[in-house]
């Protein structure tokens, strides 16, 4: 079995790069912002039956996720002052990539072949939540 460690090539499921763009705007009563999350080439090893493992042998595409999120800060003095609801989007163009792990099929090929057995990871699709923060303050502030 092949355990020794190449210099040159990646740790396996480590990104190549991950970066973030992202735009912010706040004002007294509440806040937006919009972030694209990116995360670079990754690469996968694969072992075959015989215990041969081959490093980079599964190529993982680059994919991007954008955010949105808005939040909202009550201030008006009363007793729930500085109460708080948050709404946040998601993966808003529902970006589906995803990972692949390879079955062990008796013989690696290269370059790789994706078969029936491989298992995957998908990066969660579109989701949007809420939430509500409650504040208490004292009654005539």
């Amino acid at each position: 079995m092949s355990t020794a460690t190449t210099p040159s090539l990646w740790v396996a499921g480590a990104p190549h790069d991950t970066e973030t763009e992202g735009i912010t705007y706040q004002n007294k009563i509440g806040d937006l912002g919009f972030f694209n999350k990116r995360v670079g080439t990754q690469w996968n090893d694969n072992m075959d039956a015989s215990g041969y493992l081959p490093h980079q042998a599964i190529p993982i595409d680059p994919f991007s996720v954008a955010n949105l999120f808005l939040n909202y800060t009550l201030r008006n003095g009363s007793r729930f002052d500085q109460s708080k609801v948050r709404l946040s989007f998601n993966n808003l163009f529902n970006n589906n990539n995803n990972a692949t792990t390879a079955a062990n099929t008796g013989a690696v090929a290269v370059p790789f072949k994706p078969n029936g057995g491989d298992q995957l990871a998908l990066v969660p699709g579109r989701s949007v939540i809420a939430t509500f923060q409650m504040g208490f303050g004292p009654k005539g502030r």
